[in-house]
């Protein structure tokens, strides 16, 4: 199960859990599979969806990868989306959404929110952002934690960071758009 939220570093972290498959034969697949959306660099960070897999055992750490991916290219296919670049732009703003996002009702309030700040040349100021450069170890953001140059620290940089910080769902998705 990849719940929804999880970075993709978390989401290996489970798949490598029962020493069934390889971390680094999954990033090995992740170069090779062919994928018709935006990987800036290799980072397929967003784009395994939350979903409960069932996965034969005996499956390749390729295969694994290709069963997630799919999942993702059912619920968003890339037909519908043909401006790849906006289609990965809503990506990173969803998986900030998901990220925020207690209850999913408040989704379109959160992503309202966020496009009022960039559409007034504000930053997103985004404890989500921060976090991920922490791997969503720290359960509070301080001052201090905000100090971090990164280009995903939406406290210093104005914009969207420059890729999704975690899985988002559908709904994530649909107030993204």
């Amino acid at each position: 199960t990849i719940p929804e939220g999880y970075s993709l570093k978390n989401i290996i972290k489970i798949l490598i859990k029962n020493e069934k498959w390889d971390s680094g034969k999954i990033e090995q697949a992740l170069k090779e599979i062919q994928f018709p959306y935006p990987t800036p660099e290799g980072n397929f960070e967003g784009y395994f969806y939350p979903e409960t897999y069932l996965i034969p055992a005996n499956y390749t750490e390729y295969q694994v990868v290709e069963t997630i991916l799919k999942e993702f290219l059912k619920k968003f296919p890339p037909e519908q989306y043909p401006d790849k670049k906006e289609f990965y732009e809503k990506l990173i703003m969803a998986s900030i959404i998901e990220r925020e996002a207690v209850v999913k009702e408040e989704k379109p309030l959160i992503a309202s929110v966020f496009y009022n700040r960039i559409k007034k040349g504000m930053t997103l100021s985004s404890d989500a952002t921060v976090n991920y450069l922490y791997d969503y170890s720290k359960k509070r953001i301080y001052y201090k934690d905000l100090e971090i140059d990164s280009p995903y620290n939406t406290y210093k940089y104005k914009g969207l960071p420059p890729g999704p910080i975690a899985s988002p769902d559908k709904d994530s998705m649909n107030a993204a758009y």
